[in-house]
């Protein structure tokens, strides 16, 4: 079920199979319910949650998520437990979850990891901890000044064993800096998250590390910038975001129309941008992402 389940998830990042790397985790969980592997059912679980994003609803894979956290806990397997935490917060960002909702999933996450004694989980909750308290109290990413606290928090981050950690360090200060038109600083964060983006495969934080390189190479190009040469970089993250809208369109189809409106301002097709800067509000309004909803309505303002 091991196997199984985690061949799936390789599949899906290797190979771009997300459906059959979705096929192959949901048979490791159903091997655990009919053969009575309880063991490994948080396991299987945690990897579908990873995994399922790509074909199904974000409900869906929460789902997963929230099963693998209890099946986890009444097995005792403690370092499940953890991952299962960091993964409910994951997809209760990407959905917009309300940010004091967050806020408190990631204390309990926290409050469990701290009992566990999984720094590496620690640091990965007070990563997203971070974006969130960016979001809602200000620039606290945004800021040059010498800080205690933000050098300890960046160095624990970029030292941490675990590489997804530093992932989410620099994706999520460059998504705060996009977001506060810190536009230079944030191509630096998302250049260096890229980098790092091997060691979190098929996990759905990819989704707005090509999201927001688009959003943000497309705001640098207002400043004066050259066109062609800002299509071309930008290229890559379109040919993601458009190959994810047509696997699963109610999750990735509004952030592929958003980009294809700055795609279709930066051509200078101004009547079509407008056009799919409509297209993105109304997605996003459908599939409920109001984060994304008032982005695209920001950006065609």
């Amino acid at each position: 079920t091991h196997g199984f389940s985690w061949f799936g998830v390789a599949l899906a990042h290797q190979y771009k199979a997300y459906e059959d790397g979705a096929a192959f985790a949901g048979v490791a969980h159903t091997l655990v319910q009919e053969r009575g592997y309880s063991s490994s059912q948080s396991t299987t679980l945690v990897a579908l949650d990873q995994v399922s994003v790509w074909t199904q609803p974000l409900s869906h894979a929460l789902e997963h998520a929230r099963s693998a956290l209890a099946s986890s806990y009444n097995a005792g397997n403690l370092t499940m437990s953890c991952y299962a935490c960091n993964h409910i917060v994951s997809d209760l960002l990407v959905m917009g979850e309300h940010l004091e909702r967050v806020e408190q999933e990631i204390e309990r996450g926290l409050e469990f990891a701290r009992r566990a004694r999984f720094n590496d989980v620690q640091g990965a909750l007070h990563t997203q901890a971070r974006l969130v308290r960016a979001l809602r109290l200000g620039r606290i990413w945004q800021s040059e000044e010498p800080s205690t606290e933000r050098q300890a928090l960046e160095e624990q981050a970029c030292n941490s064993a675990m590489t997804p950690v530093a992932f989410w360090w620099w994706l999520f200060k460059g998504v705060a800096r996009f977001l506060y038109r810190d536009f230079d600083s944030a191509a630096q964060c998302l250049e260096k998250a890229n980098t790092l983006a091997w060691s979190t495969p098929a996990h759905i934080h990819l989704l707005e590390l090509h999201f927001f390189s688009a959003l943000n190479l497309s705001a640098s190009c207002r400043q004066g910038g050259d066109s062609a040469a800002t299509l071309a970089l930008m290229t890559p993250h379109v040919q993601k975001l458009e190959g994810w809208a047509a696997l699963n369109p109610q999750t990735f189809k509004d952030k592929a129309l958003l980009v294809g409106a700055e795609v279709a301002r930066l051509q200078g097709d101004a009547m079509r941008a407008m056009s799919l800067y409509e297209e993105a509000v109304t997605a996003a309004a459908n599939a409920g992402f109001v984060h994304v909803q008032a982005l695209a309505h920001e950006l065609a303002g």
